[in-house]
């Protein structure tokens, strides 16, 4: 797949997941996009998203959810993050994987720390944009948290714009 929006998920997040788990896997992914097409044709997605725009053009299952201030993002200097009220009370159980990559930075990401505990950790995590202070900073605080391996990833866009991702992967046993 030959990549010109820099912005994209990129594409070796999801080969490194389509080889990591079964079709049918579960997976639910913080921000929509291109990508979540992708998603949709090998994992049972969950979607949440602030943006009607992109949460009308998708066939999988998409939860339109506003962002609104909170303590934890005002904490990381951050404008707000997804309903946490409205989260909680359709936070699929049993996933496999969450893809955290929205809100978009100018937004924050940080406010997922407000539901940390209501999140499964026997799941993988893969945070995008970890080459961003903020989302480095919230890799460290859910692997703390997580206690899996972490690995940080190098993906090179098209556009000779390299981009860092991560994955956290659980303890075996």
């Amino acid at each position: 797949m030959d990549i010109n929006s820099d912005w994209m998920l990129p594409p070796e997040v999801h080969d490194f997941l389509e080889s990591s788990f079964p079709k049918g896997s579960r997976l639910l992914e913080f921000g929509s996009g291109e990508g979540t097409f992708r998603f949709a044709k090998y994992f049972e997605v969950f979607s949440i998203e602030h943006d009607s725009l992109w949460a009308s053009k998708l066939d999988s299952i998409c939860h339109l959810i506003p962002i609104i201030p909170n303590a934890i993002s005002s904490k990381h200097n951050q404008i707000g993050w997804y309903d946490i009220d409205m989260v909680v009370d359709i936070l699929p159980q049993d996933l496999d994987v969450v893809v955290i990559d929205g809100p978009p930075g100018e937004i924050g990401r940080a406010g997922i720390i407000s539901i940390i505990n209501k999140l499964p950790k026997n799941a993988t995590y893969i945070i995008d944009d970890v080459h961003r202070p903020e989302e480095l900073n919230l890799l460290k605080i859910l692997h703390e948290w997580h206690g899996g391996e972490c690995t940080i990833h190098s993906a090179k866009y098209s556009t000779g714009v390299e981009r860092l991702w991560s994955s956290l992967i659980p303890k075996v046993g």
